[in-house]
């Protein structure tokens, strides 16, 4: 589940760096660093609050919350059920599938998303910088449902109860 460092490759390239977070100037058509993950991580999700300026990140593969905000402040963020992300072997005990999807609630600034133990997670960035990682709801109340039997968070093969994609939908409009 980790990428190796091929062979034969040229020491100027160095190691990955890590995924990078643009803000893009659509009058001028330019594009300006806002933050880099740290570790070199990559992006492997993200969702943007553009109303308070924050961009919200998965890592992969440690599956770190990263908020990248657009004055270039940057936090990274550990939740409940995250384990080790995918950066360990399955064997560990403490791998954990990342989730690919987020959404972000435009009236508030909370992201939402979910680990693999089937719990919907929510960080209320629009509120304060506290840190803080909610679980909303909690496995059976979430997203866990039988109908294909009882996933294992640590094993890999598979996505446990994550979302694979979510759409952030305003009730008032429908």
């Amino acid at each position: 589940e980790t990428l190796p460092v091929p062979p034969g490759r040229p020491a100027h390239l160095g190691a990955y760096p890590g995924g990078c977070v643009l803000e893009l100037d659509v009058h001028q058509g330019a594009l300006r660093p806002i933050s880099r993950l740290p570790d070199g991580e990559g992006v492997i999700t993200m969702a943007c609050d553009l109303a308070r300026g924050a961009v919200y990140c998965l890592s992969w593969p440690s599956g770190w919350l990263i908020v990248a905000k657009l004055d270039g402040s940057t936090a990274r963020l550990d939740y409940p059920g995250r384990g080790d992300g995918e950066s360990v072997h399955p064997r560990t005990g403490n791998y954990r599938p990342v989730c690919r999807s987020m959404a972000v609630d435009p009236r508030t600034g909370r992201v939402y998303w979910s680990n693999s133990q089937g719990d919907v997670l929510v960080y209320d960035g629009g509120a304060s910088d506290d840190g803080q990682v909610a679980v909303l709801l909690s496995g059976d109340e979430g997203l866990v449902r039988d109908y294909f039997g009882r996933f294992d968070p640590a094993a890999p093969g598979s996505m446990g109860f994550h979302w694979r994609q979510v759409q952030w939908v305003d009730g008032t409009d429908a």
